[in-house]
């Protein structure tokens, strides 16, 4: 991958000259003021620092909303190495991301380990001392991998004792699911779309969640245009709640047949871009696995 590192005078983490953002995260007016919103897993941005000295610290103002659950986790990653976990707890707080680096050019990163239904994650400051900072350009653009999926695609509960059936936000790290990791390996950009409980099709939902009222959101509620962050791959992997709901509700299998033919036409132009439906290929089973290849890239993943 090619890229430049251009030295930065001001960091500014809302004009787009100083950090790089993953997934959906979305810059907004928020309590009277701007902040960047990090809903989905695995949201989060880049910055490349070079400490002038070794008594440097970076500093986040981070606001923590979630209505069942007292506390969220970020992860931080420096030089694709994982250096900390942090506990945020509900409300807003200044928050050390790290201190003390050793001299030489350092990249961070720092990604949303909880999925979007159970916390909400805003950052309205950033702020240092003791750097030069940098943004990184990729030319050419770096490619994303973007994810649709369910419990297996946000990592429910897997951290936790798998006979415990409580959800518990400690026990949920998003960046250790296979969606994360793909997109490790790939070296793509990762977004991620997913909800515990979420079925493919309307009719089969016995959660009551969906992902036909999910999936052109960048909240679960407000809508998302991707006309400028268009994914190479999109991979869904949906289906393990439709066929609980099958099971329980006796629908029909045409109505589950029909919902992800709905699902595959939307997908494929309701983002505001096009994807060619001719590269779909469908699995269902006890989960469905759909591969659309956006550039030609091999649906091996």
């Amino acid at each position: 991958m090619n890229y430049i590192d251009k030295e930065i005078d001001n960091l500014n983490i809302f004009d787009g000259s100083s950090i790089n953002l993953y997934g959906r995260s979305k810059i907004l007016d928020y309590k009277d003021k701007k902040q960047i919103f990090f809903g989905y897993t695995g949201t989060g941005f880049e910055l490349i620092v070079e400490p002038i000295n070794i008594n440097n610290e970076l500093k986040a103002t981070l606001l923590t909303e979630s209505d069942l659950y007292e506390h969220q986790y970020i992860k931080i990653y420096i030089d694709n190495k994982i250096d900390k976990v942090i506990e945020l707890t509900n409300g807003e707080e200044e928050i050390t991301l790290f201190k003390n680096l050793k001299t030489g050019k350092h990249t961070i990163k720092v990604i949303k380990m909880n999925e979007l239904n159970t916390t909400k994650l805003y950052m309205s400051n950033l702020v240092g001392n003791n750097y030069k900072y940098y943004k990184r350009i990729y030319n050419p653009k770096r490619n994303t991998i973007e994810f649709y999926g369910d419990s297996l695609t946000a990592g429910y509960g897997n951290l936790g004792n798998p006979s415990v059936k409580a959800y518990l936000t400690s026990e949920q790290d998003g960046t250790m699911a296979y969606a994360y990791l793909v997109a490790n390996k790939l070296d793509y950009d990762p977004s991620i779309i997913c909800f515990s409980g979420v079925s493919l099709t309307k009719s089969l939902s016995i959660f009551g969640l969906n992902i036909m009222d999910k999936y052109d959101t960048y909240d679960g509620i407000h809508p998302y245009n991707g006309e400028n962050n268009i994914p190479s791959i999109v991979v869904i992997n949906l289906g393990t709640n439709d066929n609980s709901g099958y099971l329980d509700i006796n629908t029909k299998e045409v109505d589950k047949v029909n919902g992800i033919k709905e699902f595959m036409s939307e997908i494929s132009t309701g983002l505001g871009f096009l994807l060619p439906i001719e590269n779909i290929m469908a699995f269902f089973g006890i989960a469905i696995i759909i591969v659309i290849s956006a550039f030609n890239i091999p649906t091996s993943v």
